[in-house]
């Protein structure tokens, strides 16, 4: 059923349609900006009306990662890996019976909310509407949930499954301070090492010996442009040759 309320307000404060996919940025965020005013706003509250822990809320916010091996039940658990998921517009799986947003066949510049069917195909689609933002607001990647504002994951190096938000890590942690270009400044990237372990924000162009993380493929550089999902952790980084799962 086509959430009226949702299509109202992107379709009158959506995302610069005449971009492509990738390339619009919430206005005020240090990953960029379109001058939108605020237009592609979508935060955690809209993971809270639909109780969504994990995978993407209706407008796009990112509620949770599972990690690997494990997928995302219609938003409410993390579940032994699905033999079949569809990739949406961001890059992140859906698995069937959720539901998520996908590039607009007819449009590339469009998405549209479909279901994940049991073959890997999207069904039961909603019209398309112009581009949501791929860069809403994310809550840094440290298991489900993830971490809000002000926080950085700390991962133990005895025990990596044990990970906690902090505003800063205690010894023999690893630290992940991002996990994509929005959570940093101006001209930042970010990159780290240690499996995906640990992450920072350095100036661009000085991650040659390091993963630089990302979103979706507009995140990476020309020299390694494909966003790329990790066999370790649950982080994607740029890639200069692509497989499964990239994008």
């Amino acid at each position: 059923m086509i959430r009226t309320t949702l299509l109202l307000l992107l379709l009158l404060g959506a995302c610069d349609p005449d971009k492509q996919i990738g390339e619009n940025h919430l206005a005020g965020d240090a990953g960029g900006g379109d001058g939108g005013g605020g237009s592609c706003a979508c935060g955690p509250e809209s993971c809270d009306e639909t109780n969504r822990v994990c995978g993407r809320s209706d407008c796009g916010f990112l509620c949770g990662v599972c990690q690997p091996g494990t997928w995302c039940f219609s938003g409410g658990a993390c579940l032994p890996l699905a033999d079949a998921v569809c990739e949406d517009a961001f890059g992140d799986e859906v698995a069937e019976p959720d539901r998520g947003w996908r590039v607009c066949p007819t449009n590339p510049n469009e998405h549209q909310w479909c279901e994940c069917s049991g073959d890997a195909t999207w069904t039961n689609c909603d019209p398309c509407i112009p581009a949501l933002c791929s860069h809403v607001p994310e809550l840094l990647t440290c298991g489900a949930p993830g971490c809000g504002a002000g926080e950085v994951c700390c991962i133990p190096s005895s025990d990596p499954d044990t990970r906690s938000c902090r505003t800063s890590c205690p010894p023999n942690n690893a630290t992940r301070a991002c996990d994509g270009p929005e959570d940093c400044g101006p001209g930042d990237a970010c990159c780290g090492s240690d499996g995906a372990r640990t992450a920072s924000c350095v100036p661009s162009g000085s991650c040659p010996s390091l993963d630089q993380y990302c979103h979706s493929a507009a995140d990476c550089p020309s020299a390694e442009p494909y966003c790329c999902p990790s066999a370790l952790e649950d982080m994607r980084s740029c890639k200069g040759t692509s497989f499964a799962g990239c994008n």
